[in-house]
């Protein structure tokens, strides 16, 4: 019988797999980081209940005035709550202030401690659950991951 994760598993593993070699070509490595920063971000805010556009979001993360599209103005605040949300999510991936670095260095330290020798993906799993249940924020963790496993050789960049 297959555990009820292997599927996840495997596609995590194939997703880092495609990742790392992305980075591995190097002038492709701001791009690609941007890419998948801008996928977690809209994976992220919708299990928070928020449906970003990402491109609104990249259009907002360069300073333009993109149009809010929508029938009424609770859809436009809508939208614009979306993308406010998804730029503080933004901001813990990519630009986190001192708050938010204290916070993912907490997850880091976290991360190390939870090691259970499954190896650093379901390591990393298993302390994510354990975090969730401790009550704590899903960002600074989501945050730590890519240094968790750039330490252990699984991403080459973070």
């Amino acid at each position: 019988m297959v555990p009820p994760f292997a599927e996840r598993l495997t596609r995590l593993s194939l997703e880092l797999g495609r990742l790392d070699q992305a980075l591995r070509r190097g002038s492709a490595v701001p791009s690609v980081l941007f890419r998948q920063r801008l996928d977690a971000i809209q994976r992220h805010s919708a299990v928070d209940g928020w449906l970003i556009d990402p491109w609104y979001l990249v259009a907002e993360l360069h300073g333009l005035v993109p149009k809010v599209v929508g029938q009424d103005g609770y859809e436009r605040g809508t939208a614009v709550d979306a993308a406010s949300h998804a730029f503080t999510l933004w901001r813990w991936y990519a630009r986190p202030d001192a708050m938010q670095a204290r916070a993912i260095t907490e997850a880091e330290a976290f991360l190390n401690d939870q090691s259970s020798g499954w190896g650093p993906i379901l390591d990393a799993g298993i302390a994510f659950h354990r975090w969730l249940q401790a009550g704590h924020l899903r960002a600074p963790f989501c945050a730590a991951l890519s240094r968790y496993w750039h330490s252990h050789d699984i991403l080459r960049r973070h």
